[in-house]
């Protein structure tokens, strides 16, 4: 069984960052840094409509459609490298983080942004388990117990 590390020394060792981070609808075999602010973002662009405004810009000719998402109150986002290549499933793995953000850009593929994207209901789902998993009041737990007992003992009468 393998186990993913993350080096939590390395986490406080970096300062919040201003670069910019994109989440791109496709898969980029590369692994090292990427010269966005060279290459890529000077073709993004902001586009108003009725809906909303966003952002466009195309990769490699295919139109992208992007929209700026804030990491969760409480949250920070981070980048990870790996420290050492691994060989084998079976391997632990030992990340170090590279950068932090507070925000990135998420890209669509031909579709404007909406909260029907996955990573934003994913997003979404972090502020809907704090109030699933909060804890009880006692006394607006008993008022609400009475009031369905209350509830079902009349219609159980009425015929």
């Amino acid at each position: 069984m393998n186990v993913t590390v993350i080096n939590t020394n390395s986490y406080s060792s970096v300062e919040n960052d201003s670069t910019r981070c994109h989440l791109m609808p496709c898969e980029i075999q590369y692994d090292g840094e990427a010269k966005a602010t060279e290459y890529f973002e000077p073709s993004i662009r902001n586009k108003d409509t009725p809906a909303g405004s966003f952002m466009t810009s195309s990769y490699r000719g295919r139109p992208l459609l992007g929209d700026v998402v804030k990491v969760p109150e409480g949250y920070v986002g981070i980048v990870v490298k790996e420290t050492n290549k691994v060989y084998t499933e079976e391997e632990d793995r030992d990340l170090n983080v590279t950068h932090r953000f507070k925000e990135f850009v998420h890209w669509n593929l031909d579709k404007e942004p909406s909260d029907d994207d996955k990573i934003k209901q994913a997003l979404q789902w972090i502020n809907l388990s704090k109030v699933l998993h909060r804890p009880l009041d006692t006394e607006s737990s008993q008022k609400s117990l009475k009031m369905e007992t209350k509830t079902d003992c009349n219609k159980s009468i009425q015929p």
